[in-house]
C-alpha cells in the first residue's frame, strides 16, 4: 500500500516538471465478467496509472502501477449440509510494469508500437492460500490513437514470458485507457 501511495504522489507532482516529452496514462486492465451458480456474478480486472517519458520521437519508457481485483473460486467435494463445495477467495494485487516502446509510425493519429520490459507483482496474502511475489519479462504491442494533439486512446496486449501462471498474474494481458501529454 505504501508503494502505491508513493506512486500516486509522484504522478501528482509531475505537472510541476511537465514538458512535451512526458505523458500520464490511466487504464483498465484485463476486465472480465464471470457468473456461476455457486459464486454469483463478479467483475475482475484492474485500474492503474502510468508515467511515460519520450527519449526520442520513436522511443519511450513507461512505469505503471495498477490495482487488480481477483476472485478465485475453489471447488471441493463436501457432504451436505456442511458447505456448498466452494471456497470463494477475493484479493487484490498491485503490479508494477517497466516497459520500453518503439513507436513504429509517428505521422498521423494512429501510432502502433512494440516493446518489452519487466513486471513485478507482490503475492497477495489471503486466508486460504499464500502466494509468492514474482517477476517476469514481458513483450508488449499496441496502438495509440490521438483524439486531439494532447489526448490519446491506448489499447495494448502483453505477454509475460513465463511458463507458469497464477490466479493473480495471468500470462496474457489486455489493457485500454487514455493518455494525456503534459507540457505546452
Amino acid at each position: 500500500m505504501r508503494r502505491m501511495l508513493v506512486a500516486v504522489l509522484v504522478l501528482c507532482a509531475l505537472p510541476a516538471f511537465a514538458n512535451d516529452r512526458m505523458r500520464i496514462s490511466v487504464f483498465f486492465s484485463n476486465p472480465q465478467f464471470t457468473h456461476s451458480d455457486a459464486a454469483g456474478t463478479d467483475w475482475t480486472g484492474g485500474v492503474g496509472a502510468g508515467f511515460e517519458y519520450r527519449w526520442t520521437p520513436q522511443w519511450s519508457g513507461e512505469v505503471a502501477i495498477a490495482s487488480e481485483q481477483h476472485v478465485e473460486v475453489l471447488q471441493f467435494v463436501s457432504l451436505p449440509p456442511l458447505t456448498d463445495g466452494t471456497i470463494r477467495n477475493e484479493f487484490r494485487s498491485h503490479p508494477i510494469d517497466f516497459v520500453a516502446r518503439r513507436h513504429l509510425f509517428r505521422n498521423g493519429r494512429w501510432q502502433p508500437y512494440a516493446g518489452g520490459g519487466a513486471r513485478w507483482v507482490e503475492g497477495p496474502s489471503t486466508p486460504n492460500t499464500q502466494f509468492q511475489s514474482r517477476a517476469s519479462l514481458q513483450a508488449v504491442a499496441g496502438i495509440d490513437v490521438y483524439l486531439t494533439d494532447r489526448l490519446a486512446f491506448r489499447a495494448d496486449a502483453r505477454r509475460l514470458l513465463r511458463s507458469d501462471t497464477v490466479p493473480y498474474d495471468r500470462n496474457s494481458k489486455f489493457s485500454f485507457g487514455l493518455i494525456w501529454q503534459l507540457g505546452q
